[in-house]
């Protein structure tokens, strides 16, 4: 209690709770399915159709939340799931779990990521549904029930696809399917928490998982070729057989003739697949979806990320197209989608970020600027200048400066 409410005599104000504060937050959150598209649009490229579906998953998830806080039974245990987990089906890199953890944080849920390469069934070492739903408490501020209505995103859920023959323990693939089934189908998970100290400072209890949002992630590298048997046009057998791959645009075709019975001869237990939803395959990237991602203004974009570095060095960083399109070229090269944007600019940044350390001084005034151009693909060599702010209109060196030059100016 404070000063001032001592001498008042009345009970000093307290603090709402964070569940509290997410509980109004939630109750008159408003927002049109185009500002979600929007939204997302401006940090995910390529992906219209993966967008609209999560718009649409999210904002049913909203107003559901909505109806049960006025209702007042939005702390009840839901007894079986009304949204069904939808797939979102492409390459690495084309930003699956990237837009399914977006629209969770925009909308102002929970969520965790979950890896599903590192799921076992219970009784063995690696995780297990009852970790997911740690971590989902973890992240809700230790509240059970605000994270019944949070956001699972099961990252690489084709790596649960069966390993071994029928009969076969496959503690990794069908048996980690059929724990994840209580979470799939929005049945209750047995707990403990916190995970970590002493046991009898946990506690056990059954988390529902009826109101929780599930998205599920994956490549399903095979998946093209099994639904090309299916369909009769097996690329690899027969007299019309040819080694040369299919196209990206042919790809993305045959994977959008998708049936749930691919994905059980891909490996998944029917149980599993048969409580799934919509099925969504996304592109893949392209040249230029690669080099609109380089030009995202969003704070996660490479280029963001690596002009901030860059002003905590003390540098103005300046980009020529010729370095976008080189960039581009490689990591289309590499075949990892958006994620090798990053690996290529971190490796042509390096010479930068050891030498404009030792060549700028911070006592100085004015601005420092380096260029990166496509010879920097090369050896990572850069242009360095500097404008002295008594005198913005003139250089203090004609043309670009060597290091040595500014050292010697500051």
């Amino acid at each position: 209690m404070t000063e001032d409410a001592a001498k008042s005599g009345q009970p000093e104000a307290q603090e709402p709770s964070p569940v509290d504060r997410w509980l109004d937050r939630m109750r008159g959150y408003h927002c049109f399915p185009q500002d979600t598209v929007r939204a997302l649009s401006a940090h995910i490229v390529g992906q219209p159709e993966a967008i609209d579906v999560m718009t649409v998953q999210i904002r049913q998830q909203v107003r559901r939340l909505q109806a049960a806080i006025a209702s007042g039974t939005w702390t009840h245990v839901a007894d079986r799931r009304e949204m069904r987990p939808c797939v979102l089906v492409g390459p690495s890199g084309c930003g699956k779990t990237a837009l399914a953890a977006l629209a969770a944080r925009i909308s102002g849920f929970s969520h965790v990521t979950e890896d599903c390469t590192g799921q076992t069934a219970v009784g063995w070492v690696g995780r297990s549904a009852s970790d997911i739903v740690a971590s989902l408490i973890h992240a809700s501020h230790s509240s059970p029930t605000m994270a019944a209505w949070s956001c699972v995103v099961l990252d690489e859920c084709d790596k649960l696809k069966q390993r071994t023959a029928h009969g076969n323990s496959d503690i990794g693939g069908i048996e980690a399917q059929q724990q994840l089934l209580t979470l799939v189908e929005g049945s209750t998970v047995a707990c403990e928490y916190p995970t970590s100290g002493p046991r009898e400072a946990r506690t056990s209890f059954t988390f529902g998982t009826g109101n929780t949002l599930l998205t599920c992630c994956g490549v399903f590298d095979e998946l093209e070729e099994i639904i090309r048997r299916r369909l009769g046009m097996s690329r690899r057998i027969g007299f019309g057989a040819t080694s040369e791959p299919a196209g990206a645009e042919e790809s993305y075709d045959t994977l959008c003739q998708v049936e749930p019975e691919d994905l059980v001869q891909f490996g998944m237990i029917p149980e599993f697949v048969g409580r799934l939803g919509e099925i969504v395959i996304m592109r893949p990237l392209g040249r230029e979806q690669l080099r609109d991602i380089l030009m995202l203004e969003a704070d996660e974009a490479p280029l963001q990320v690596l002009r901030r570095a860059a002003e905590r060095e003390g540098v103005r960083l300046v980009v020529t197209d010729g370095l976008i399109d080189a960039v581009v070229t490689e990591a289309e090269r590499r075949g990892l989608g958006a994620r090798a944007l990053g690996s290529v600019l971190a490796r042509i940044t390096r010479r930068l970020f050891l030498e404009v350390p030792t060549r700028v001084n911070p006592c100085c005034t004015g601005t420092y600027t380096v260029e990166l151009d496509a010879d920097a693909m090369v050896d990572g060599t850069f242009k360095l200048s500097y404008r002295d702010a008594r005198s913005p209109r003139r250089r203090r060196s004609s043309g670009y400066v060597t290091p040595d030059d500014l050292e010697a100016e500051a």
